[in-house]
C-alpha cells in the first residue's frame, strides 16, 4: 500500500486522542501534522498504521471506548531509529463490532493507555 492522507474521521479521532495530556504528547502532536497512513488491518476493521509493520514494539498511550460498546481503540507509539517515540497508529479492538471507520470522536470515553 502506498501512503495516504488520513480521512477526516481518522484525523478527528487522532486529534481527540492526542488532546489527552501524557508525557511526550507535545512531540506526538507535532508529528501528527505530517503523519500519513502506510497500512491497516487485513480484516477490514478501521485500524491504521503510521509506520511500517517492521517497527519494533507497540506502546499504547491513549484508549478510546465508544459509548455503549465493548469495543475500543487505542493510539500507540513505536520506538524510532533514534530511540525516540514515533506515532505508530490507531488500533481497533473490536469485541462486538468491526465498523468500516472509527466512531466519531465525541462518542469516545478517553483514558491513558
Amino acid at each position: 500500500m502506498d501512503s495516504r492522507e488520513l480521512t477526516e474521521r481518522e484525523r478527528a479521532v487522532l486529534t481527540a486522542l492526542l488532546a489527552v495530556d501524557f508525557e511526550g504528547a507535545a512531540v506526538l502532536r507535532e508529528q501528527a501534522a505530517a503523519v500519513r497512513v502506510v497500512g491497516g488491518c487485513a480484516c477490514g476493521c478501521p485500524t491504521i498504521h503510521f509506520v511500517s509493520a517492521a517497527a519494533p514494539g507497540m506502546n499504547p498511550k491513549v484508549n478510546g471506548h465508544p459509548h455503549g460498546s465493548y469495543s475500543s481503540l487505542f493510539l500507540y507509539t513505536v520506538v524510532g531509529a533514534d530511540g525516540g517515540e514515533l506515532l505508530g497508529g490507531i488500533e481497533w479492538a473490536g469485541i462486538d463490532e468491526s465498523p468500516a471507520e472509527f466512531p466519531p470522536p465525541e462518542t469516545l470515553e478517553l483514558s491513558l493507555g
